[in-house]
This record gives C-alpha cells, structure tokens and sequence, in this order.
C-alpha cells in the first residue's frame, strides 16, 4: 500500500462507520413501533350510560368544583393542604424521581465522553549479562493523559424503548400526584363538613340541655306544690343528667372532627382549627356524561394508562436486547512529550449466540408486566365505574331524606313547644313530653346527618367523576392531555 494510502486509511474507516452508525440509527427509529393507543381500554366493559344516572340531571360544569360551594375558608385550607400535606409531599417526591430516571434513560443515547489519566513505572532490576557482570537499569515513569469517546447505536431500538418508558413512567407518576391532590381536596373538604356538623350536632344538643334544664324547674315547682309526683322530677333530673353525658360526646366528637382535619393539613392535630357555622346546601347535580369519559378524565386511570404503555416499551426494550449491539469508540492523548500524540478508533459488534435463555426470559418477564398493568388499569376502571355509580346512588337517598327531614322537623318543633305548654298546664305527663321532645331533637340530629351525607355523596361523585377542584391550580388541572 502506497504512503498516501496509508494515509488516507483512517479517514476512510471513519467515514464508513460513520454511515454504518447513521444507518442503524435510522433503522433504530424505524423498528421502534409505538402502543395500540386501545391497548388497555378494549380489556373494559363500558356501558353506555351509568346505571344510576338521572337523564334529568341538570347540565353544570364539573371543572372547579371547589368554588362551587362559594366558602372561602375551605378553599384556603385546600389550598394549605396541597402546600403542607406529608401524602402529597411524597407524591411530588415520586414524580421528581421519575423526572431524574427519564433524564437517566434519555443519556443512554448520546456518546459518553471521558478524560483519561495513567501514571505507570517500569522497573526491571538487576540483571546478568554473559559475563556475569550486574547491569542496573534505572526505574523509567511514563504519564499520559487523553480523552474517551463512546457511544452505543441504538440499532433496534432498544435505547429509544427505555426512554419511552421512563417517559411514560413520569406520565404516571405525574398523574398520581394530580389524583392525589383531587384526593386531599375532597378529603379536606369532608373533614371541614364533618367538623361543621359536629359543631351543628353539639348546637343541638346544647338546646336540648336548655330544655331540660327549664323542664326539670318547672316540675320542681309542680312537685313543690303537690301537682306533679316526684317521679316527674326523678324523670326530669334524669334527662338533664343524659343531655349533658351527649355533649360530653359531642365536644368529644368535635375534637376528633378537627384533629383529623388538621392532620389532612399538615398541622399538629390540636383541635384549634374553625369550620362554617351551618352546612351549605349542595350545588347543583353536575352531569355526569358516559362512563367512557371516565377513562379520560380521571387522574388516576390516565396514570394506569400511562403504566401500560411504559410496560409496551419494557416488552419492545427486552425484544431488541436479544439482537446484535454496536458500540463505536475513540481515545485519544498524549505522554508527557506533546509530540507523541496517539489516538484510536474502534467498533465493537456484539451479538448474542448462547445465554441459558435467559434474554428469552427477560422478554417473557416483560410481557407478564405488561398483563399486569393491563390487569390493573381494568381494575382501576372498574373499580372507577363503581365509585360513580355507588356516589349517584348514594346521593340520591340521603337527599329525599333532607327533604322529608326538613318538613318533619318543622313540625316537631312546633308540636315540642305545644307539649311543653300543656304540660306546664298539666295536660300531658312528663312521658308525654319526653317522647315529643326526643322526636323533635332527633330529627334534628338525623337532618344535620343527612345533609351531611348528601356533602360527602356529592364530593365521592366529584372525585369519582374526575372533576377538577380549582381549575387554575398550578396549570395541573386544566389540562388533561399534556400528562401523556
């Protein structure tokens, strides 16, 4: 071979793996396929319309729940919530950490480049010409220093299939933070009603007290003047010792109400934090659409779903890892001396011939994660239909109850304050009036339970629907097809 030949070898050689690294990177992309985007959904049976739905359902809009009930208070504790919460706090840690693995998995498919360092002595000894005389040689160090390049073509894929997969692993993990944020809203809001009611209950029970309390002096004063048997005052002394044991447990109950709304908010549980005085009425019935929009409007079913096709990508990243690699390499430096330079280029092709099966089982270990996650994307949708359904239904008896309730408790009041002056008239017995008394607080009571069990059926159905809570939150809520 002629000096210019020689010469010129080199560049040649670069040009040609060059091409090469072009070409198995296009073919790369090209055998890269991308999921069935019905993949996950044609495994769910879905119904054209929930079973439990009202076609009389007014139309409102189901984005911003949380300024519907128009209570400042409650949107500033939803809000402390979301910045405080411990549950959130490691969610938000889940979705930094797969925002760090997608950065990990996007390296892989550039070059790595590396400086290099060597320090080396040689040292011979003594040694024995033929005539036997010692020679001593001198200790000889030699550095270097110099820089790596490697890069591995991603020929099949299989790189491409790890990003996409941590990609779509970071979807997810995003997803299940705006779940959990819904979650805690609805959670915070609960815990607000449930403190509400409770202070409504001890109300209650308060009043209560006062009527007995007066009851037991009136007959004290029957009893003084011989109209009425000291029975009635034993009874009437009885009830007043029973109405202060319910606001005992009342006080106790609004306790318990706010340690645990407290702890939703990330504060010490001390029993300090306020609620409304009265509970509000619900907003209007929001409509509920098919069950298909379900599946694209709930956080975590678009989570679900984004976990299939991070799992698609595991099946097409073992398939390609059972195919031949190309891993392209050069170095470079010098010794000490600047003019001796030396470099060097390589290709290294390595292609699997013998592993005790064991690529075979590691696509065979993917496609089981992938029926997994299918499996737990249909149970996520089912269980999501369920929880709509369940919420219509249950909303629908606790509000006929506030209707029948709010009638029923009118006229027990009236009919209470009627026995109380018949019986100072001694026309009724203090049984009488007892048991007219304690039907009047106990629909009282059973009122405040059943609005309360239409505020928690109404905010199930919310959460259940997907709904957003504030619809500027962090950009998070508006938008549903970014998480993907």
């Amino acid at each position: 071979m002629a000096a210019s030949e020689r010469r010129h070898a080199p560049g040649r050689r670069s040009r040609t793996l060059l091409g090469a690294a072009l070409c198995a990177v296009l073919g790369g992309c090209l055998t890269l396929s991308d999921p069935d985007p019905d993949l996950a959904r044609r495994h769910v049976a879905v119904r054209a319309e929930f079973a439990a739905g009202d076609s009389a359902q007014p139309a409102a809009v189901l984005d911003g729940w949380l300024g519907a009930f128009d209570d400042p208070v409650l949107r500033e504790l939803v809000h402390r919530a979301w910045e405080r919460n411990p549950d959130l706090h490691e969610a938000a840690g889940r979705v930094a950490e797969a925002a760090a693995r997608l950065r990990s998995a996007a390296g892989l498919l550039y070059p790595v480049l590396a400086a290099t360092g060597n320090v080396q002595r040689y040292d011979s000894g003594a040694f024995r010409t033929g005539a036997g005389d010692p020679i001593v040689t001198d200790p000889l160090d030699a550095y270097s220093v110099g820089v790596q390049v490697a890069w591995e073509v991603d020929l099949w894929g299989k790189l491409g299939a790890d990003r996409r997969a941590a990609v779509e692993a970071a979807a997810a993990a995003g997803w299940e933070l705006v779940q959990a944020r819904h979650s805690i809203a609805a959670a915070v809001a609960e815990a607000y009603f449930a403190v509400t009611a409770a202070r409504a209950q001890l109300e209650i029970d308060s009043r209560l007290l006062e009527a007995e309390e007066f009851t037991l002096l009136t007959t004290r004063q029957r009893v003084a003047v011989g109209v009425a048997p000291t029975l009635d005052e034993d009874l009437a002394a009885a009830n007043v010792e029973l109405a202060h044991a319910a606001l005992e447990q009342d006080r106790r109950a609004l306790a318990e109400a706010k340690r645990a709304l407290e702890l939703l908010l990330g504060d010490y549980p001390a029993a300090l934090v306020e609620a409304a005085e009265v509970l509000p009425d619900p907003p209007p019935m929001p409509a509920t659409g098919v069950p298909a929009d379900v599946l694209d409007r709930r956080p975590d079913l678009l989570a679900a779903a984004a976990r299939v096709d991070a799992a698609f990508y595991g099946v097409e990243r073992a398939r390609a890892a059972r195919l031949p690699s190309l891993t392209l390499s050069a170095g470079g430096g010098a010794l000490i001396d600047p003019d001796e330079l030396f470099w060097s280029i390589a290709a290294d092709l390595f292609a699997p011939i013998f592993e005790g099966g064991r690529l075979a089982a590691e696509v065979a270990a993917a496609s089981a994660q992938q029926q997994q996650a299918i499996a737990r994307y249909v149970a996520t949708a089912l269980r999501a239909f369920r929880e709509v359904e369940d919420a219509l239904a249950g909303e629908r008896s606790p509000r006929r109850s506030v209707e029948h309730l709010g009638r029923a408790s009118e006229r027990l009041r009236a009919a209470s304050l009627s026995a109380e002056n018949r019986y100072e008239q001694g026309l009724l017995t203090i049984i009488d009036l007892q048991q007219v008394r304690r039907q009047d607080f106990g629909a009282r009571s059973e009122l405040v339970n059943s609005r309360f069990q239409v505020l928690r059926q109404r905010l199930r159905l919310y959460l259940a629907l997907g709904g957003t809570v504030e619809v500027e939150a962090n950009g998070m809520e508006r938008e549903t097809d970014d998480g993907r």
